[in-house]
């Protein structure tokens, strides 16, 4: 079994035009995934990094009711896909983008709608989901997208809700956003067998 992860790009103008459309594959589930999973197993309390840089103490007796949870809401930039301007490369200890863009729709900020998680589906020995989520530019200027990621979370030992990445991708190409439109990030996590 292996497991694969995709991302696709598409950029719009105000009028809903599709000005750009990239699919590329993502090599950048970062070392909390792996963390998440082995927390998942139940087997010990783990430590990761939040996505302010503090290693925080993950809770299994409590952790496990906003555990792993993928999809933001709408105006809620601290959960599921986040995007950036930041160009630092990837590492296997990225705990966050390097240069988030927040949610608003002031100077430099963008839009973020709900994310939205497509059920799981089986083709012959492939499993896979996706993550979707739209971003819109009301910011009065082009914004240019650089970096992508997926930011999850958990109840620490505190106990407090806490966000951790578990993806983050630089984009070969940067995208611009115009005003008035938006991109959408779909990421597909896949298990061929």
């Amino acid at each position: 079994m292996k497991q694969q992860l995709y991302y696709t790009i598409e950029v719009r103008d105000k009028n809903g035009k599709l000005l750009k459309r990239m699919r590329r594959k993502s090599r950048s589930l970062v070392r909390q995934w792996i963390d998440f999973h082995y927390w998942l197993a139940g087997i010990v309390d783990r430590t990761a990094t939040d996505t302010g840089g503090i290693s925080r103490t993950l809770d299994r007796d409590l952790g496990f009711s906003i555990c792993f949870r993928l999809a933001g809401g709408e105006a809620q930039s601290v959960l599921g896909i986040v995007i950036g301007t930041g160009t630092t490369a990837v590492t296997i200890s990225d705990y966050a983008l390097a240069t988030q863009i927040a949610h608003g729709v002031g100077a430099g900020q963008m839009y973020h709608y709900a994310d939205f998680l497509g059920a799981p589906s089986v083709s012959g020995s492939e499993c896979s989901f996706t993550i979707t989520r739209v971003i819109g530019n009301q910011s009065g200027a082009l914004i240019t997208v650089k970096e992508i990621g997926v930011y999850t979370s958990a109840q620490d030992t505190s106990p407090a809700a806490r966000y951790f990445c578990v993806i983050r991708d630089v984009l070969a190409a940067s995208v611009d956003v115009l005003d008035g439109g938006a991109i959408t990030v779909v990421y597909t996590i896949k298990v061929v067998v």
